[in-house]
């Protein structure tokens, strides 16, 4: 057996310093190699320097996962930005359609708008809840001296 057959729980943790963001077309590598695949979590640390424009997950990635990994029992996504509650009414309703056809019974989301409960799933939206929960900084960048002086790192040290 391949590595890719065995592998049934993955975790990733994505990151902003580094930029490793995950994507949609990792996505669909994942669902179409890892069939095996039981448990999938995603963290995005984002550290209050968030950019859209490295982020590469989106509903697609997540639909294309669920799609193709049809033993996965639990899907947790934290800080997954791009990701909609449409996203998940989609999985409900395509679970429900052939419930014996996928083995998905638990969804978390946690640093979103909207939550996922039960099953089969219900998606609400969290009332009075931020679009994207306020950071340490305020949204502060890394090119904000502010950002560095938060690591301890003197601002007379810092060269743009």
């Amino acid at each position: 057996t391949t590595m890719n057959e065995r592998l049934v729980s993955l975790k990733i943790k994505g990151d902003v310093f580094s930029r490793h963001y995950l994507s949609d077309q990792t996505m669909r590598v994942i669902a179409t190699n890892c069939h095996n695949l039981k448990s999938f979590t995603y963290k995005l640390e984002s550290f209050g320097c968030y950019s859209r424009l490295f982020d590469g997950l989106s509903d697609n990635g997540i639909l294309a996962l669920v799609r193709g990994c049809r033993k996965l029992e639990s899907l947790e996504l934290i800080n997954a930005k791009r990701v909609k509650a449409a996203c998940f009414v989609t999985i409900r309703d395509t679970v429900a359609a052939d419930e014996n056809a996928y083995a998905l019974r638990s969804i978390k989301v946690t640093g979103r708008n909207y939550t996922v409960t039960g099953y089969p799933f219900v998606v609400e939206d969290v009332p009075d809840a931020p679009e994207d929960p306020p950071t340490p900084m305020g949204g502060a960048d890394m090119f904000n001296p502010a950002f560095f002086m938060m690591f301890g790192v003197p601002v007379g040290e810092i060269q743009f």
